[in-house]
C-alpha cells in the first residue's frame, strides 16, 4: 500500500489483535517510503502512545475521546516538552541517535 501512491496508512491496534511488535515491523517496512504511518490506540494509553511513536508512527488517533480532558491528555501524550509529557529515547523513531537532534528539530519545532 505505501508503494501504490497512499499518503498514509492507519494500523488499528484498539480492534484487531495487531501488537507493539507487529506495528514496528510495519514501520520497518514502510520506513523510507514517504507515506506516513498512524496507529490508532486501544485506548488514551500513554505508554502503548509511546511505544508506537518510538517505533516510527507519524502520529497516533486515540478513540473514545469524550472530553476536553482527555483530549488534552491525548494531545499531550504525543507531544515533546514543553507542549507536551512524551519522553524521548534512543529508538527506531531517532534512528537510535544517529538522528536526534534532527527529529527534535522537526517534532518540536526547534
Amino acid at each position: 500500500m505505501a508503494g501504490e501512491g497512499f499518503d498514509w496508512i492507519a494500523v488499528d491496534l484498539e480492534h484487531t489483535s495487531t501488537s507493539v511488535r507487529d506495528f514496528h515491523e510495519i514501520a520497518l517496512a514502510l520506513k523510507g517510503t514517504g507515506c506516513d504511518l498512524l496507529a490508532r490506540l486501544h485506548s488514551c494509553d500513554p505508554v502503548q502512545a509511546k511505544l508506537v511513536l518510538d517505533s516510527g508512527a507519524n502520529g497516533i488517533i486515540v478513540p473514545s475521546v469524550n472530553t476536553a480532558g482527555q483530549a488534552a491528555q491525548a494531545v499531550a501524550m504525543a507531544k515533546h516538552p514543553p507542549e507536551g509529557t512524551r519522553g524521548a529515547a534512543f529508538s527506531r523513531a531517532t534512528d537510535f541517535g544517529r538522528n536526534f537532534a534532527n527529529y527534535f528539530k522537526v517534532k518540536i519545532g526547534k
